[in-house]
């Protein structure tokens, strides 16, 4: 009996390494795994020129980036450059409807003049008590 169990063991054992080396050679030779075939293209090396059209979204930003403002707010009447014209410090780039910056200009020359009035007539009435002291000083000294 013993004999017999170990004939079945080798068969079991040489079926076993057959069934792995048929796996292996079916492996290799492709019989199992993907079933599809990639399909490739051939052709042959050349130069040639390549035209590409590339498109792009985003945000474009400039090098530098110059913030300009006035020093007065009002209504552009003249725009005298275009948007990516090169300008030069001191150049005229718009000029502003004067009437609101002359109308301020007006009220403030004539507070100032007002202003010189309230001065000449304060001053005149510091002369005025200055003489008033003294004529008091007096009498006060005389009257002692």
């Amino acid at each position: 009996m013993a004999k017999k169990k170990r004939s079945i063991g080798k068969i079991i054992l040489i079926i076993v390494v057959l069934l792995v080396v048929l796996g292996f050679i079916g492996f290799k030779a492709g019989w199992f795994g993907k079933g599809e075939i990639t399909k490739v293209a051939v052709d042959v090396v050349k130069e040639t020129d390549v035209d590409e059209l590339v498109s792009a979204s985003g945000k474009i930003q400039p090098e530098v980036e110059v913030k300009l403002s006035s020093e007065v707010s009002g209504e552009v009447v003249e725009l005298n450059i275009k948007e990516g014209d090169f300008v030069k410090k001191g150049q005229v780039l718009c000029r502003i409807k004067p009437d609101i910056l002359q109308s301020g200009y007006d009220r403030s020359v004539a507070a100032m003049n007002s202003q010189r009035a309230n001065l000449a007539a304060a001053q005149q009435q510091l002369k005025q008590q200055e003489e008033n002291f003294k004529n008091v000083a007096a009498t006060y000294k005389r009257n002692q």
